[in-house]
């Protein structure tokens, strides 16, 4: 369904200047072709200028066969087709004549259900299925008998077209069973996998714009409309850009194989006497760099060429002709994709919408000769780049303020430029009055000097009518859609009606649809872009939001600050209320934070510690990746200092951001002793070996717990744990560090020794009978009775090792009897764990 691009052995493109068939070669613009299921119809698919749809201009009513297969020969300028039984080779020209080239060797039991050609011209590659197999088949189209060589697939897939990449050569497919994007192995087979797609899209077929992009055609919502997606290639993930009635098809092929151009404005809307770039990006799938082109562009009256600040295709620009006349001659177009940017200046010019279209001239007749500019922020094909240049008529405003006593009021001036002085002393764009008084603003806007009078009249306020704005979610990427959240709250007992809500969008942005609105009322049209007006809201009693769905457009990286108003109050209410963000205690703007490279190139320095893995993270910079040693996740490990290259795409032009790794000093901790056994009430001196080559210095020991340590910020403290523990040493000296973990096991057995003989004769040694331990613990009670069960001896509270506190031998102040006796004893250890010990001793005269 539309191939471009070869794999492995990517071979330049010559296009000739003469077919060697009889039949007429396509001009190649970047068009793509399509036959419909069913009828057989060969048509050029086109976005509809008229309502960015979809819409398919015929070719050939009925080409009369049945063809699964379509390709598009760079070398030939013509269709190549394959029956998905007959097995036929079919060449279709510009005029949609069918010229059968005779059958294939394809095998009578395969379907053909998919095919590009290879940007070569010579390999028609086709996708073919049968029961429980799929293979794909290389069809060599400049070799007599067209010979075929057929490498197997995995019957897991069942992968219904194909197309090659005009840039790079890289081959990719569709996964009907998996839905998702593949990328194929030109000489193995092999395949790379990535998610599916959402699950309510479908895709018939895939093709590429000479810019590399890589696009597909399908069906969305569940069937209910065609549509035609951009994929990201380094995901798999599609993005619907534009639908139509359900047209289905067999296939489809493009010609990418060409020149073109897009046209950007930056910014989109400015002021009289300021500056703005015209980028023109380039793309040139034809193979072979273009030499001797012509760049034209005739800027509106008023504005002047400054400066080229960008030109990668060389050539001489013209001094002659008018100042508003660009002209460069002799350049080189590279196959790739890059841009020339044209600095401007706009003079005193009237506000309005000011349109420009440049012209590339000279190339090939095959690609017609001559390429317009596109405006790459719509779909319509060949349009001009529209720039808003606002200009305010009147020489003076008036706005008339109410303030509650006690609260403040928000003045904004941010819609009159950034060159303001306000009488008060403040150039701010807002500044926030607690006060009733005349507040004056001088602004000087461009060409002109207004002068702005806020009159604010303060009352008691017994009723609130607020106005919310948030931004969602908080963080995108440039050329993405978020969602601008007007939060009406209303207590002023009343419905209000014929309320409005006016905003004016950064520079960039653009407004794309209202969703979930309650109020009513009605988006007004005809506004300069990036102007919000919505108008003849009805807002009840309460609390209730409506949705704004806006564009970020190709904007730098920072911080948009935005406020809105609620107007049309009754004027005792105070006629205006200025958005205000609810997630801060403030009285403030709104802000969304636009994340990605901040120009075309930035730098990052990251330090990298001896011995360790760094990962260098590029998710601030963009939403796709691609690493100079070919990854393209957003985070890439590195082991050795240098120089990383990263290119980011944030869904407008590629940037790229290089990272500078240094080696960090060196700070190492060693010691052998990883595991240390000892018994419960023991202490142990860690002593570990420190090793650092930098200038600081910070130790700091994790002691959970039940873990006390005699200092944690030492590099040798006592430890006496009380239960298994593991302690953690780290060490830093401000750029790298180093972690050593030392695990204690506590040996919580009760180490009690009792004498089984005792002989009291007061010779000094043994006698008495006395409890020993090298654990600390208190004997709470320990008795000894004769062997009829008698008690004999008694002690509480006594202290094991001390002979004073046992049995002397004693009882009733007389000697015991010789013979054995039965002793218990319940001693107390650290952590309040009691336990009863018992035997037997033999008294001995």
């Amino acid at each position: 369904m539309v191939r471009t691009g070869y794999h492995l052995f990517f071979i330049l493109i010559f296009f000739l200047s003469v077919p060697t068939f009889g039949q007429a070669p396509f001009t190649c613009r970047g068009q793509s072709f399509v036959i419909q299921e069913g009828t057989g119809e060969l048509a050029e698919m086109a976005i509809d200028p008229g309502n960015n749809g979809l819409k398919f201009i015929p070719v050939n009513a009925s080409l009369g066969v049945e063809i699964e297969a379509l390709g598009f020969s760079s070398t030939s300028r013509l269709l190549y087709g394959i029956g998905k039984t007959s097995h036929n080779l079919y060449r279709i020209d510009a005029d949609g004549v069918v010229e059968n080239l005779g059958p294939l060797a394809l095998g009578n039991n395969l379907d053909i259900i998919g095919g590009d050609i290879s940007p070569d011209g010579r390999y028609f590659v086709a996708i073919g299925a049968a029961a429980g197999t799929q293979a794909m088949a290389k069809i060599d189209l400049d070799s007599p008998g067209f010979p075929i060589t057929t490498l197997s697939l995995p019957a897991s897939r069942r992968i219904i077209d194909i197309a090659f990449a005009p840039l790079d050569g890289k081959l990719y497919g569709y996964d009907n069973l998996n839905r998702s994007i593949l990328t194929i192995d030109f000489n193995s087979g092999s395949i790379t996998d990535n998610p599916p797609i959402q699950a309510d899209n479908e895709i018939q077929g895939l093709f590429f714009t000479p810019f590399g992009e890589l696009m597909a055609y399908g069906t969305s919502v569940f069937g209910v409309a065609s549509a035609l997606f951009r994929i990201d290639k380094s995901n798999g993930r599609e993005t619907r850009i534009a639908a139509g009635p359900v047209h289905n098809v067999t296939d489809i092929a493009a010609c990418p194989y060409t020149v073109a151009m897009r046209n950007t404005v930056q910014p989109a809307a400015t002021f009289p006497c300021s500056e703005i770039r015209y980028v023109f990006t380039i793309g040139n799938g034809s193979g072979q760099a273009q030499a001797g082109a012509t760049f034209d562009l005739r800027l509106p009256d008023g504005f002047q060429l400054l400066d080229i600040t960008r030109n990668p295709f060389g050539g001489t620009l013209s001094t002659s002709g008018t100042p508003n006349q660009i002209r460069i001659e002799n350049m080189t177009v590279p196959r790739r994709v890059d841009s020339l940017v044209a600095l401007v200046e706009i003079g005193d010019v009237l506000g309005g919408d000011y349109r420009t279209q440049a012209m590339l001239s000279g190339l090939p007749d095959v690609m017609g000769g001559t390429r317009v500019s596109d405006n790459a922020s719509t779909l319509a094909p060949g349009d001009s780049t529209s720039l808003q240049v606002n200009y305010i008529e009147e020489d003076s405003l008036y706005f008339s303020n109410f303030l509650c006593i006690g609260s403040s009021l928000a003045l904004d001036a941010s819609d009159y430029g950034n060159n303001l002085l306000w009488s008060t002393g403040s150039s701010s764009p807002e500044i926030s009055v607690t006060e009733q008084g005349t507040y004056t603003l001088q602004a000087f806007s461009g060409c002109q000097t207004l002068s702005v009078t806020y009159e604010v009249t303060a009352a008691s306020c017994p009723f609130k009518v607020q106005l919310g704005y948030k931004m969602l979610p908080e963080e995108t990427f440039p050329c993405n859609e978020v969602t601008f959240r007007y939060i009406i709250s209303n207590d002023s007992g009343l419905p209000r009606s014929g309320v409005g809500i006016a905003d004016t969008l950064p520079a960039g942005f653009r407004a794309v649809r209202l969703e979930g609105n309650p109020f009513g009322g009605e988006l007004e049209q005809g506004l300069p872009p990036g102007v919000i007006n919505i108008r003849n809201l009805s807002v009840p009693v309460g609390t209730d939001s409506l949705d704004l769905v806006v564009e970020v457009g190709s904007v730098p990286s920072g911080n948009y600050g935005n406020r809105a108003v609620l107007y049309g109050l009754p004027q005792a209410l105070g006629p205006l209320r200025f958005s205000d963000n609810p997630d801060t205690p403030a009285e403030d703007s709104t802000y969304l934070l636009v994340l990605g490279v901040e120009s075309d190139s930035q730098y990052v320095e990251r330090v990298l510690c001896p011995g360790e893995t760094l990962i260098l993270d590029g998710s601030p910079y963009g939403t796709s990746f691609l690493w100079e040693n070919g990854s393209a996740r957003a985070r890439l490990p590195v082991t050795e200092p240098g120089e990383y290259k990263l290119a980011v795409f944030n869904g407008c032009e590629p940037s790229f951001v290089f990272f500078s790794v240094t080696e960090g000093p060196l700070i190492e901790i060693e010691w052998a002793e990883e595991t240390i056994e000892i018994h419960l009430g023991e202490e142990f001196q860690l002593s570990p070996t420190l090793t650092n080559l930098g200038n600081a210095l910070t130790l700091e020991w994790d002691s959970p717990s039940g873990g006390p340590l005699s200092c944690q910020d030492c590099l040798s403290p006592v430890a006496k744990p009380l239960d298994d523990i593991l302690y953690t040493l780290r060490a830093s000296n401000e750029l790298c560090a180093d972690t050593l973990q030392v695990a204690f096991l506590v040996d919580k057995t009760r180490r009690i020794y009792a004498p089984n003989a005792f002989s009291p004769n007061l010779d000094g040694r043994n006698d008495y009978f006395i409890l020993q331990s090298p654990d600390f613990g208190i004997i709470r009670s320990l008795s000894v009775h004769d062997r009829w069960g008698g008690l004999v001896f008694r002690s509480d509270n006594a202290v094991m090792n001390e002979a004073p506190t046992g049995w002397d031998g004693q009882y009733k102040g007389k000697p015991a009897p010789t013979g054995t006796y039965l002793w218990t004893a319940e001693i107390e250890f650290i952590g309040e764990i009691v336990e009863v010990f018992s035997g037997e001793v033999v008294l001995l005269r």
